[in-house]
């Protein structure tokens, strides 16, 4: 029970930063940066918390994306009203797992003539990299080769 209060604890904190920022809606760019997937989360949508805290007055002006990782694949996970991504699955970079784990790759955001935040790159091909897990037998890398990769540093 202490575990599970610690880890109340742990979660309210960053949901108070999340509530806090959203009620005050200072910027008309918001980025949210996460670790897990809706479905890892009890289905809970950070955007969608964010965007129930706004100011009415905002929520159209306001550009809010929400990045998340963890099942390591390029994917878009939500769109809004104009058919742009807004739910950014995008954990396919780091090396992980097997070749169903694609498309992997990166997303890269930039700014418009309005200063609005948009996607430059996403699942286009300039920003993913087509598989990046080797068959068994194609390649293998000892602890001597390391060693010896090591000894030449």
């Amino acid at each position: 029970q202490a575990l599970q209060q610690a880890l109340g604890r742990t979660l309210c904190k960053p949901m108070k930063v999340l509530n806090n920022r959203s009620r005050t809606a200072a910027s008309k760019n918001v980025a949210i940066l996460g670790h897990y997937p809706d479905s890892f989360q009890g289905d809970l949508n950070l955007r969608n918390l964010y965007l129930q805290g706004m100011p009415v007055d905002k929520n159209k002006s306001t550009r809010v994306f929400n990045f998340f990782g963890h099942t390591h694949v390029q994917e878009c996970k939500g769109q809004d009203a104009n058919g742009r991504c807004v739910d950014f699955l995008t954990g396919g970079s780091g090396g992980c797992c097997g070749f169903g784990d694609v498309p992997a790759g990166f997303v890269a955001l930039s700014f418009n003539g309005a200063r609005e935040q948009i996607t430059e790159c996403f699942t286009t091909p300039e920003c993913t990299i087509r598989t990046y897990a080797q068959p068994a037998n194609s390649f293998s890398l000892s602890l001597n080769d390391i060693g010896q990769a090591q000894s030449t540093l």
